[in-house]
């Protein structure tokens, strides 16, 4: 009986644990409302408020063209179902708590409606955890095709749809890799490859096109950029050359590509933005659209050129009546005003969107005033910068929204007819006209602007040609024989441009120019300088580009010109006066330069010896400054490019020794590009004794050629900031360099970029360790953006950086080593015995590799006889970005990942080419001992 008391008992006891908790729960439901109730009031207004952050958030990113992720798309429909349903449910509430005035409520309903409020709440708590997961709300969207920015004005005429199923038929044939398209200026050319890029995007031909605009003055980072907008390619890359190298990488990575280079002045290289000839890649097909005919020929097009001619009179007239209508009362007049049009599509657009809806009269002005106007031969715009519309739409556009007055009127012509009326014209460009002869004599009293050049006419200028043109402001002469005199009476003259001139008296009477502000001799044939030249005392910027007779400068010109804020000597003039000197002719002399208080930019070839003692160049914000070079270039063609040049802060320093160095001091906090060659330093910054004035701190390449006494870049204490942000750093021919940095250097080079050794004899480390400290959890970071490693002819490198330095390289992309003899591994630290604190350290080579290169994707590897492996498994597990792997002439290598006891399979998922080459150690399974699996590879050369 007791046993079944006690049975009965823990049975019981059994049961009311089971029960109680759902009952208890169940229970409140019935006097937890109120709070429930108000739980879910609070939840519903936190979720509102975060809502409306990311509704808001959205709106701002949608003003900037991006698009909403998937995950809060589906994120804010689920908020917005889930308020819907607690609004439900509160209004439910309230009618509950009306009922009876809340004396006798329903306590089924009330149980009811408090569960279902307290899930609501978890569902309203549970989105808002779920926005907390989103890292990103938007994303960019990919950047509209050119149809988006295409032309509605294209028509099919039967002159345009023969050009344009040529270059279609083009396209499709492999042996045109070049198509050249060209025709004159407002012929239609930009138009119609328009419509072939829409057309070739329709039909799917390529995997990828480009459109690029390159114009008379390429600008080669725009087009760049450009390039790879076009592309999605983000350029982090600061110098040129490297921005064209990484997109010619990603162009080369398209099966085939359409790249359309519209209106090419002329011919340019096409390298210089990225874009590969066309017999390198054989699925990229290049279309160039320009005026010339010869462009075409030098730009690799002559395989097949189209030229794209006028309309014809009835497509003319066609044209206009799709843009005005067709009104039988106009037929007359429309006719004549689209005979003066002569054919171009881009005047008749732009007269009868002009006309449209317009009266007979205003129709009969217009034709009257284009007839007058001899609009023939309409050239497109000029190079400079106060020309900037087409000129065929600005000469246009201007007569018909001008007042009666006519204020102002340009002609941009290729002849000038005998009854051609200039009196009003304010601007006229006479580029690349065509006629015998210049008259003696041009009457244009309001004329401010005038551009004269051009090869197919007589070439000599008259001493009375400007005498009608008082109000001249601006004037460019190209290729022409003149005499000062005829200048001398253009005194609101502002700006002079003379290019490639030569002149018939000693210029004595640009003297008299004293508004002058601008004067230019590009190229010009002279050999000796005014000495009036000092009365400018207005000028503001000097050109003496190429002048490459200049031999007389006279003394103290420099420093009367008070006012002159730019001057560019280069390829020019070289013969700068020195204290002492016994020269029969007596020149200006370098220290005129300190006179010069507004001085800020400066172009400037010179010989070391014309440095007078104690010299110091000025404070300058933009400057290229050239010592001992004599008209070379610097370094290699790789490396080596003017345009870089442009607008930055450049030295080029050839046969010069430390102590001469002191005049350019000043320069050394703002410089950017410095090229050393053959100079008599044994390091660039030497910091013992507090001797540390140069601080390079914006210096962003270093190229070194030649130094035949350089031991180390710097010396002494004190390294960390000298070079912060160094990106390119390349040096050729140092024989005795034995290393590049100190550890503490290399700890400071965040930004480097590219690293290029080649010929350095000497060079037993890159990265010394002298001073290198391992600490237990592991070196820092040493050159973290490292992108591009290339090693050549470093005779005495046995590894290239410590493994400690190696683990910090993961943006590596690519690993260049050729000719390297006592090469044992890429990445290792000295042997026990030898100086230095890596001697109790031999067991980290195989323990503590680096973890891998995530962004490596080309290895290169040639002649490097005592080379065993060239990554053990450890890191070849970690190089998913590996493109190309090539070896060779390596005859001690055995494997090409070496086990290391980390196991042995390896996915390299992105290789596609192998090459083997002239290495007999190497196992026909030339990843010998590890398993690996390459499933993009295409190409093995072994």
């Amino acid at each position: 009986m007791d046993i079944l008391t006690r049975c009965t008992g823990s049975t019981a006891a059994e049961v009311v644990k089971c029960t109680a908790k759902p009952v208890i729960r169940h229970v409140g439901y019935l006097f937890r409302f109120k709070k429930a109730v108000d739980d879910l009031t609070k939840a519903k207004t936190d979720l509102q408020l975060e809502q409306q952050k990311v509704q808001e958030a959205i709106e701002r990113a949608a003003m900037n063209t991006e698009v909403v992720e998937k995950d809060v798309e589906r994120w804010l429909a689920n908020v917005n179902q889930l308020l819907e349903e607690v609004q439900a449910l509160e209004n439910k509430v309230q009618v509950n708590l009306r009922l009876c005035n809340g004396w006798c409520p329903d306590w089924i309903r009330q149980y009811n409606l408090c569960k279902e409020a307290i899930q609501k709440t978890n569902a309203v708590k549970g989105l808002q955890a779920d926005r907390g997961k989103f890292s990103e709300l938007t994303h960019r969207a990919p950047t509209p095709g050119i149809e988006v920015f295409s032309s509605s004005d294209f028509k099919v005429f039967e002159s345009r749809n023969l050009a344009f199923q040529q270059i279609m038929e083009a396209l499709h044939e492999d042996n045109n890799k070049g198509i050249g398209l060209y025709g004159m200026g407002g012929i239609g050319k930009t138009t119609l490859v328009k419509e072939v890029y829409k057309k070739v995007k329709e039909l799917n031909i390529f995997n990828d096109i480009v459109m690029i605009v390159v114009s008379r003055t390429p600008d080669v980072r725009r087009i760049q950029g450009e390039i790879a907008d076009c592309l999605h390619l983000k350029l982090e890359e600061q110098s040129d050359t490297f921005r064209a190298n990484r997109i010619c990488s990603r162009i080369k990575s398209v099966e085939k590509i359409l790249i359309i280079v519209d209106d090419v002045w002329d011919s340019v290289e096409l390298k210089d933005f990225g874009i590969p000839p066309p017999d390198v890649h054989k699925g990229c097909r290049i279309l160039i659209t320009t005026r010339s005919k010869h462009v075409c020929h030098l730009m690799l097009c002559h395989q097949r050129m189209i030229s794209l001619n006028f309309l014809s009179e009835k497509e003319s007239l066609a044209l206009m009546k799709s843009i005005v209508g067709d009104n039988p009362d106009l037929n007359d007049v429309m006719l004549k005003v689209v005979e003066e049009c002569k054919g171009l599509p881009i005047a008749i657009s732009t007269v009868g969107k002009a006309l449209k809806g317009k009266t007979l009269n205003e129709w009969n002005v217009a034709m009257y005033e284009l007839r007058r106007s001899r609009l023939v031969d309409i050239e497109e715009g000029s190079e400079k910068e106060f020309v900037k519309m087409h000129d065929m739409v600005r000469d246009i556009g201007l007569w018909i929204t001008s007042k009666a007055e006519n204020e102002f009127e340009l002609r941009a012509c290729t002849r000038l007819e005998r009854n051609t009326n200039l009196e009003r014209a304010t601007a006229i460009s006479l580029i690349d006209y065509n006629t015998e002869q210049l008259p003696d004599n041009l009457v244009c009293p309001r004329l401010n602007i005038l551009l004269l050049g051009g090869i197919q006419s007589s070439n000599e200028i008259s001493n009375t040609l400007f005498e009608g043109m008082n109000c001249l402001k601006v004037l460019t002469l190209d290729d022409k024989i003149l005499s000062s005199q005829s200048l001398e009476l253009l005194t609101n003259l502002r700006t002079l441009y003379l290019r490639d001139c030569n002149f018939s008296d000693d210029l004595s009477s640009l003297g008299k120019l004293k508004r002058l502000e601008t004067l230019s001799f590009c190229r010009c044939r002279m050999v000796a300088l005014p000495s009036e030249l000092g009365e400018m005392a207005s000028l503001k910027m000097l050109d003496l580009t190429e002048c490459y007779q200049l031999e007389q400068f006279p003394p103290n010109v420099i420093r009367r010109l008070s006012q002159l804020e730019e001057l560019i000597i280069i390829k020019s003039f070289t013969k700068w006066d020195v204290e002492g000197s016994t020269s029969e002719i007596s020149n200006a002399n370098l220290s005129e330069l300190n006179s010069l208080p507004c001085l800020v930019n400066l172009s400037l070839e010179l010989n070391s010896m014309h440095l007078p003692e104690g010299f110091v160049f000025p404070d300058l914000q933009r400057y290229c400054i050239s010592i001992n070079t004599l008209h070379k270039t610097l370094l290699t063609p790789h490396y080596y490019s003017s345009l870089r040049c442009i607008n930055s802060r450049t030295l080029k320093i050839r046969y010069l020794n430390a102590s001469s160095m002191n005049a350019l001091k000043s320069l050394f906090h703002t410089v950017e590009y410095i090229w050393i060659e053959y100079c008599e330093m044994e390091c660039i910054v030497d910091t013992i004794g507090g001797n540390h004035t140069a601080t390079f701190g914006n210096l962003l390449e270093l190229y070194l050629m030649g130094m035949s006494c350089l031991r180390t870049i710097c010396e002494g204490p004190n390294q960390c900031e000298i070079f912060s942000n160094l990106t390119v750093l390349a040096a050729y021919g140092c024989p005795r360099l034995i290393n590049l940095f100190s550890p503490s250097l290399a700890q400071s080079l965040k930004k480097l970029k590219e690293l290029s050794l080649h010929r350095c004899y000497e060079m037993k480390q890159i990265v010394s360790e002298e001073g290198m400290i391992l600490e237990s959890h592991g070196p820092p970071i040493c050159l973290p953006k490292l992108e591009t490693l290339c090693v050549t002819n470093c005779g005495e490198l046995e590894y290239i950086f410590p493994i400690s330095v190696a683990r910090g390289l993961p943006r590596l992309e690519s690993l260049e080593l050729i000719d390297l003899p006592q090469l044992k591994k890429v990445f290792g630290q000295k042997r026990e015995g030898e100086v230095g604190d890596w001697n109790n350290n031999v067991q980290l080579e195989s323990h503590h590799h680096p973890t891998g290169f995530p962004k490596l994707k080309t290895i290169v590897v040639v002649n490097c006889e005592n080379l065993e492996y060239i990554f053990p498994i450890s890191i070849a597990r970690d190089l998913p970005q590996l493109e190309s792997l090539s070896l060779q002439d390596l005859p001690q290598l055995k494997q090409v990942f070496c086990h290391d006891g980390d196991g042995n399979n390896i996915v390299l998922s992105k290789l596609r080419k192998f090459r083997l080459w002239k290495c007999p150690k190497v196992k026909l399974s030339f990843f010998a001992n590890v398993e690996a699996n390459v499933p993009a590879l295409q190409k093995v050369i072994s």
